[in-house]
């Protein structure tokens, strides 16, 4: 699968087409749900013919969710909690700007062209519709706006499939295009300051072939090609909330008309060199990245100079996999892999540009970042590591796995074991630049301070340094993986997973830099009953996870988690936020924006409120040191109403539990209920 699939993929096949054995074949499926946590519904309809030579099958869906209603009635990083130290119940018990409303449509068509070619058509519509960063509003930042919408995806594709060709037990053709819309508008604290529109569209053409033949009756190979061409439309204007008036284009999040190119040539080969006892499975794969901007397509900055530079790159790589599975008896399969993998520069890593939640990001090919240094860490504590900031290299990964499953009458387990080698990982550091910065632009932002000991700057879009995207040296990620399925009677089964990962930057032996951070110790155990020849079942679940505290200094600023807090984050947000959302008012100069300003709540001044929040003396800190564990007790019942049509109802978060999944932005559904009920015709 080649570049981005570092920690392995997930392949997920649609329905096999289906044709008809004799005339005509004709079903339909219709399939609603209703959930109480955040109050929405949905339904799902699916219509399909099929003849001996033809099929074709339409569906559509639509969803409205409404704002969601966490455990507890609460919201754990609320930025009320986080900037003023309040309950976060002043902001209701739901989460304000987490609903959102999305539709869909599918088409899909098969033909038999004769007995050993087939063509399949797919098209697929998806619109995300009202979607926001809560993490960015009540949710930690505390903006105004901070919109996702619209989020719209067109994914089309042709292929054909010819069997027995020559010595070719089969061979694919396909044509694909995947087009995405990403649309935003973002506002600060302040209500008067310029509202960022912007408007970014992807547009992926593939071209793949892919051959499988067989060698004898105990190997298989499969190779194939493909070529992905991508071009990138990214502009931006701002706002001005009083007039109405749309600005000059501004440096867009990505380089407008950027062209991104990957090349790839796969094969694998599959041989069971001992029948039914030792199987192995081994694969090459070369790809070729290619990245390019041109400067007259991005508009200028306020000096008039380029805010993109005419630029080209290009990375390649060869990756390989080597796998075995021994088995050792009929109930006992030892198995192993050693893999290469790569992950060349994408677009988002080489020409990012803006508010992230850990700061402002300058993308690394910005002139101004090409004249600094790497921070040590991601956040004010930066010093320089004295490496320059350079052009993206790829990142690699060396990964390791042994695993075992057992398998008796009435139980199954798994048990893996794996370890990764990551080398050039990609990931955020603080930007530190020479000194006399103060007064120039980066990013199309102004530089408004430098810190005079260490050199990282700041941007009025964010109050943390800026931050730029670098090669890291090695990270390590271990990990085990355990699952178990056991028949207590023929009516009772109970079965559970559980993973456990660690992981270490071994330039410094901290936490990796990852966005999101790794998962702490998490996993899950149900109990069912499913009476055999009776048409109902019932299980009863829970899913828990230990607490994370080995946060990185990414994760530790990252409203998310940590949820950094300081002195002037605080100034910001009484001013502008909390005003705007009548938590402060007016001293008794009645004059507003002066120093006697009030949090209405407490009657605290300014000052009081740092104080209280952070402590006497503290210019800055974090809400939380780690994620806290957490577990949820889950029911759900299932019966079939005859042999057309079933029902579906489950009650989560028994106990209304207030938890985080960690690196979530948003805390988990509170006690709620949900019904679905499905019919085929």
């Amino acid at each position: 699968y080649g570049s981005d699939s570092l920690g392995g993929t997930v392949n997920v096949l649609s329905r096999p087409t289906r044709f008809s054995a004799g005339g005509l074949h004709f079903n339909a499926k219709l399939r609603t749900l209703f959930g109480s946590s955040n109050l929405s519904g949905s339904g799902q309809a699916e219509v399909e013919v099929a003849s001996r030579n033809f099929g074709l099958m339409l569906g559509t869906r639509g969803q409205r969710a409404n704002d969601v209603r966490a455990g507890g009635g609460l919201d754990s990083h609320a930025v009320v909690t986080r900037y003023l130290g309040l309950s976060p119940s002043v902001l209701g018990n739901r989460l304000q700007d987490t609903s959102y409303s999305n539709y869909g449509a599918v088409a899909k068509a098969w033909l038999r062209l004769d007995r050993t070619q087939q063509l399949s058509l797919n098209y697929q519509r998806g619109m995300h519709l009202g979607g926001r960063r809560y993490d960015k509003l009540n949710g930690g930042n505390g903006n105004l706006i901070s919109d996702y919408s619209p989020q719209l995806l067109d994914f089309f594709y042709i292929r054909h499939k010819k069997r027995e060709l020559g010595f070719l037990d089969s061979l694919s053709t396909t044509f694909s295009w995947n087009g995405m819309q990403d649309d935003r508008r973002s506002q600060g604290g302040d209500p008067l300051s310029s509202i960022n529109s912007e408007s970014n569209r992807t547009d992926a053409f593939g071209y793949k072939v892919q051959g499988q033949t067989h060698i004898g009756s105990s190997q298989t190979t499969t190779f194939g090609a493909d070529l992905y061409d991508e071009y990138i439309d990214s502009t931006k204007n701002k706002i001005n909330p009083t007039t109405g008036i749309v600005s000059a284009p501004y440096r867009a999040r990505f380089p407008n008309g950027a062209h991104y190119q990957s090349y790839g040539a796969f094969l694998q080969q599959t041989a069971e060199l001992v029948p039914r006892r030792l199987r192995l499975t081994g694969g090459l794969r070369y790809g070729a990245f290619f990245f390019k901007t041109k400067s007259a397509l991005n508009p200028l900055d306020g000096n008039n100079q380029p805010t993109v530079p005419d630029s080209s790159s290009r990375s390649d790589d060869l990756t390989f996999n080597l796998g075995g599975s021994f088995f050792v008896t009929p109930s006992f399969t030892l198995s192993s892999n050693v893999s290469r993998g790569f992950r060349a520069p994408n677009v988002n890593d080489l020409g990012s540009l803006g508010l992230t939640s850990n700061g402002f990001e300058v993308a690394p090919l910005d002139p101004q970042a090409l004249l600094g240094w790497v921070g040590s860490t991601a956040d004010l504590n930066a010093q320089t590591t004295g490496e320059q900031v350079k052009h993206l290299k790829s990142e690699s990964v060396m990964s390791y796995e042994v695993g075992g499953k057992f398998r008796g009458d009435r139980w199954l387990t798994s048990l893996t074991y794996f370890n990764s080698n990551l080398s050039n990982f990609i990931s955020k550091r603080t930007l530190i630049l020479p000194a006399g910065m103060v007064g120039q632009q980066i990013g199309g932002q102004d530089i408004t301070f430098q810190d005079p000991s260490n050199g990282w700057v700041l941007v009025p879009a964010d109050s943390r340094p800026v931050i730029v995207r670098t090669n890291l040296r090695r990270v390590r990620i271990s990990g085990v993986e355990f699952s178990s399925r056991f028949e207590l009677t023929p009516n009772w089964s109970v079965k559970g997973n559980f993973f456990y990962f660690r992981g270490v930057d071994q330039s410094n032996g901290l936490p990796p830099d990852l966005e999101g951070g790794l998962p702490p110790a998490t996993g899950s155990i149900s109990l069912r009953y499913n009476p055999q020849g009776r048409p109902f079942w019932f299980e009863t679940y829970s899913i828990f996870a230990s607490f994370q505290d080995q946060l990185s200094s990414i994760e530790k600023s990252d409203q998310r988690v940590g949820a950094y807090r300081s002195r002037s984050r605080i100034s910001s947000f009484f001013a502008n936020g909390a005003r705007a959302r009548g938590l402060v008012g007016n001293g008794v100069d009645g004059i507003v924006g002066t120093l006697d300003d009030i949090l209405l709540a407490t009657g605290e001044n300014l000052t009081q409120v740092q104080d209280r929040v952070l402590g006497p003396g503290v210019d800055s800190s974090y809400l939380y040191s780690r994620t806290a564990g957490y577990g949820t007790l889950n029911f759900r019942f299932g019966y079939q109403i005859g042999g057309r049509s079933d029902i579906l109802v489950g009650i989560e978060n028994l106990f209304d539990k207030n938890y985080r999944v960690h690196g979530s932005g948003v805390d988990g559904s509170g006690l709620g209920v949900y019904a679905t009920y499905q019919v085929r015709f």
